[in-house]
């Protein structure tokens, strides 16, 4: 189908494209009207049968107003019988409801505008045409022609940084009140307490493979390393550490790695500080539903314990939580400090080999585990270079469901030269991949904002 005679805003073949693009529609609507607009995801447990909901009602439609998207129903009867069903359920589950808006990406005719047969319920339908013509009152927003990178880059050279940060804000908060958020954690939430990042971890082990098989100084291999691993992914030298140690030893010279700067002390200007004030509750459980963690260590339970914070350690498929307590999943395996080495071995996602074999099991447990909670929580992302080629595969997964990015992302702002215009075009580019994966950035200029950011969520 040719796009630039039908725009990029309807074609038919594009599902995700078209919910994607009526939500954007709808929530420009409501901004303009200065009323109150909820995507699925935004929305309490309650309202979850909807795509869309919007109390004050849109356009001329009274509220509250529920909508429903309907992409596959080509024919009178079926969208007929959708609306029936839908109506009947709303006036089950959601009696307040005054009003249902069908939005359809075909055209429709006069006599399916007038299927309104649910007693008590104004049902309205939005065709095609009818989008067309709401969609061209707001040109600038919805180009009808293809974008090209001309455009793109005229539109991006103004953007400012984290000029959606109060609404993304708002929807972590949101989640948080309503137990739907869980906290995805990097090697960067570790690294106040005096653990090393992965690249770190990796030339550490080098360090001492080299000191001790030929007693070179350590400054001098450092330094050395400093420049070469930059040019090599660290997984790399990783298996071949593994190939040439003994597997006991492997795992023991992780641990030494791991642990030998570490600061057994409670740092309140810590991001893990900050995570255990967000897991921190009153009589009911936590907002955090659940945490995803990527590192080895044991620095989160430790923090969790000082504060008795109940949680429960999943280390595998077996491991099952209790309703009070707060699972954290640790899906590349666990290195404590005083655990037994076997165990460790037999969870550990460590050299090339064995995250090769995780990220082509689709059934393997960390897996199906990671790909639930983001397709049912929003999900914030700390101390995480979100570069994994296996995360973002299941990004990419989980949101095909969702229209709109319902995720987030706490980076770095990198783009830091003194050119402003090219600072905005390349981050703003970095943005969209992101948010094609379902994820929103925030971005921070200073270690210090994170903190604030996560006080943010609960506060």
């Amino acid at each position: 189908m040719d796009r630039k005679k039908t725009g990029v805003f309807f074609d038919p073949s594009d599902g995700k494209n078209f919910e994607k693009t009526v939500m954007e529609l709808l929530e420009t609507i409501a901004q303009k009207e200065k009323k109150e607009f909820f995507r699925y995801n935004e929305l309490e447990e309650k309202y979850r049968i909807l795509d869309g909901y919007a109390p004050d009602g849109l356009k001329e439609i009274e509220g509250p107003l529920a909508i429903e998207i309907k992409y596959r129903e080509r024919s009178t009867k079926a969208l007929h019988n959708q609306i029936q069903m839908k109506g009947l359920k709303l006036k089950e589950n959601l009696p307040k409801i005054k009003s249902l808006l069908i939005i359809s990406n075909r055209k429709i005719s006069r006599l399916e505008q007038e299927l309104n047969e649910v007693e008590d319920l104004n049902i309205v339908i939005w065709g095609k045409d009818e989008l067309m013509r709401i969609k061209s009152k707001f040109k600038n927003k919805f180009p009808s022609k293809k974008k090209n990178l001309t455009w793109v880059i005229d539109k991006f050279e103004d953007e400012e940084i984290n000029k959606n940060k109060d609404s993304y804000m708002k929807r972590l908060k949101t989640a948080y009140n309503n137990k739907k958020l869980v906290l995805f954690l990097g090697a960067g939430v570790s690294v106040d307490e005096g653990l090393p990042n992965f690249e770190k971890l990796t030339k550490k082990l080098l360090i001492k493979g080299v000191t001790q098989e030929k007693g070179f100084k350590k400054e001098k291999i450092e330094k050395y390393l400093d420049k070469k691993l930059k040019d090599y992914p660290n997984i790399t030298f990783i298996r071949f550490i593994e190939e040439y140690l003994e597997e006991e030893d492997f795992y023991e010279k992780i641990r030494q790695s791991l642990y030998e700067d570490y600061n057994p002390t409670i740092n309140q200007k810590s991001k893990l500080y900050y995570i255990r004030k967000l897991c921190m509750s009153g009589r009911n459980r936590s907002g955090v539903e659940a945490i995803v963690t990527y590192n080895f260590d044991d620095l989160l339970e430790n923090y969790l314990e000082e504060q008795d914070i109940k949680y429960k350690l999943i280390k595998n498929d077996d491991d099952i939580h209790a309703p009070d307590e707060i699972p954290i999943y640790h899906v590349h395996g666990f290195l404590s400090q005083s655990e037994d080495l076997k165990d460790s071995e037999q969870s550990l996602v460590f050299s090339e080999h064995e995250y090769h074999k995780q990220y082509k099991d689709p059934y393997c447990w960390q897996n199906l585990i990671q790909l639930n909670l983001l397709r049912e929580n929003t999900a914030i992302f700390i101390g995480h270079s979100m570069r994994d080629p296996n995360l973002r595969r299941l990004l990419d997964i989980s949101s095909e469901k969702f229209p709109k990015a319902k995720h987030f992302a706490i980076l770095e702002n990198n783009w830091d030269s003194e050119n402003t215009q090219l600072n905005n075009i390349f981050r703003s580019m970095e943005e969209e991949t992101f948010n094609d994966l379902g994820v929103n950035v925030i971005w921070f200029e200073d270690y210090d904002e994170i903190n604030d950011i996560i006080q943010q969520i609960k506060n």
